[in-house]
């Protein structure tokens, strides 16, 4: 007997095979994030918008990703939460501290807007070519001078003698009025 096909919230764009598949290093913002419920468990299927990248063909493009709740894949939405801001480490420490096991927190409300940087890393799983990312970073954080910032392509941030990023107005000094 034929099973029925529930098309009612069906998105295109929320799937793998819409996603951005250029690797390499980027910024990335969440568009959307929703909880969902799958045969593994629940887990926030994610939408980003690469702001910037180094490959500039890959700026403006969606990425998606599933990130589960549970087990060892809670561990990605931990460095997800981490990369974005939504969880600190004095947060963690206190957590730990007072023996919680877990934390609350609510993705599809404090994930919605806000960026990090990434890599998008080429693999394979289960004989299938994959994109994903495994590490999320804040904007601030200094491994990642080296990652591409927005309206660039591959350029490192360029700071001046307090560590404070420095944008490059060159171009309006030959201007005469």
């Amino acid at each position: 007997m034929a099973e029925v096909l529930d098309f009612s919230e069906y998105d295109p764009k929320n799937l793998d095979s819409n996603s951005c598949r250029i690797p390499g290093k980027c910024l990335l913002r969440v568009d959307s994030c929703k909880k969902n419920s799958g045969t593994k468990g629940d887990y926030y299927a994610i939408n980003f918008i690469i702001e910037a990248h180094e490959d500039s063909n890959a700026v403006g493009e969606k990425y998606y990703q599933s990130f589960s709740l549970g087990g060892k894949g809670s561990k990605s939405t931990l460095k997800l939460a981490f990369g974005l801001g939504i969880v600190t480490d004095d947060m963690l420490q206190e957590a730990i501290a007072t023996g919680d096991k877990g934390m609350s927190i609510d993705l599809e409300v404090d994930a919605y807007g806000k960026s990090c940087f990434s890599e998008i890393v080429e693999g394979e799983w289960k004989g299938k070519t994959t994109f994903k990312c495994w590490d999320f970073f804040l904007l601030n954080d200094e491994r990642c001078e080296e990652f591409p910032r927005l309206n660039s392509t591959s350029q490192p941030a360029v700071k001046n003698d307090d560590g404070v990023e420095v944008v490059d107005d060159d171009e309006d000094e030959d201007i005469l009025f």
